[in-house]
């Protein structure tokens, strides 16, 4: 199973907006506004290059676009990287995460005696979810909350089950949120997230991104296949603990709005181990050839991801996230 630990909203963010002092504090400086938004403008136009580049490509090498994945997660390509393969984003599971984060605690009746629950007026406007798709907002668990679509994207399950995770009002108490008091949300698809983060960031305090970079094996459930997302001829998947221009864009984001919290999923590649040794599995062509094709029989020399140094690009930033234990 692929896990991540994603949503640690209460524990740290609620002790966060309290007070009155931080009430009247400027989220961000106006010269900070300006250079986010240079961010925004500079990501915007790389991210609409470097997709397009991404759909002409995927119909000559016979990328897939989007597809499901195993447990119902969601990927999508994004673009190219600078040796000539697509990037992917992919969501992520975050099952039991109130309780492997302890937020429990601090919510009324926990250990701590703190009945935190996300109720402050301070909150409103300031809480985003960015995900595979929209979050289903007529859910029994939202009602009577304002769940704001940002972009005109799908309904899907995901972005909606860790809007729960977030904010459900516990109609059905196994499934209450971390800040199930919370009356809004703003609702972004992950495509083009740094562009839209950098520019909606001013006005933020947090915002939870249970995706992150495709890398090792994933298993298809359309085509009922294992696939390696690594380089042909590398054991390991370089893009674990690899600083990438979107890691950098994430740490430049945080780092320009100094409240704005991003809450981003660390993973657990160690749950997608690959095919048998032996079995077969779908991966690029070559080095020199990205084309995505039936590779044959599993080498034993390719890494299952099952030990150390399995989290991938913005796993590993200056963002709140849990290594998976």
């Amino acid at each position: 199973m692929r896990i991540r630990f994603t949503s640690i909203l209460t524990g740290i963010f609620l002790f966060f907006v309290t007070g009155e002092a931080f009430c009247q504090q400027v989220l961000v400086s106006p010269d900070k506004k300006k250079e986010l938004d240079a961010i925004s403008a500079k990501a915007n136009t790389t991210y609409l290059s470097a997709h397009l580049k991404a759909l002409t490509l995927a119909h000559i090498y016979g990328w897939p676009i989007s597809l499901k994945t195993k447990n119902g997660g969601f990927l999508s390509l994004q673009g190219v990287n600078k040796l000539g393969f697509p990037v992917y984003l992919i969501t992520d599971d975050n099952i039991i995460s109130a309780a492997t984060t302890n937020t429990t605690a601090v919510q009324p009746g926990g250990s701590l005696g703190l009945n935190l629950s996300g109720s402050s007026v301070f909150l409103d406007n300031k809480l985003a979810i960015w995900d595979g798709g929209s979050v289903y907002k007529a859910h029994q668990e939202f009602a009577g909350k304002i769940i704001t679509i940002k972009d005109t994207s799908t309904i899907i399950d995901h972005a909606t089950h860790v809007t729960g995770t977030m904010l459900a009002k516990g109609v059905y108490p196994p499934v209450k949120g971390m800040a199930f008091n919370a009356a809004t949300l703003q609702s972004y698809d992950f495509n083009n997230d740094v562009a839209e983060m950098a520019a909606a960031s001013p006005g933020l305090l947090l915002s939870n991104h249970s995706y992150g970079d495709e890398a090792g094996w994933n298993f298809d459930d359309a085509t009922n296949h294992w696939e390696w997302f690594g380089l042909p001829g590398d054991t390991v998947d370089y893009t674990f603990g690899f600083y990438s221009d979107r890691t950098q864009a994430f740490d430049q984001i945080a780092y320009k709005a100094p409240y704005y919290l991003i809450v981003e999923s660390a993973g657990n590649a160690r749950g997608n181990t690959g095919p048998a040794v032996g079995a077969d599995y779908y991966g690029f062509a070559s080095a020199s050839n990205p084309t995505f094709v039936d590779k044959g029989p599993r080498p034993a020399n390719i890494s299952s991801n099952n030990s150390y140094d399995c989290i991938s690009t913005t796993g590993k930033t200056n963002v709140i996230c849990k290594k998976n234990l």
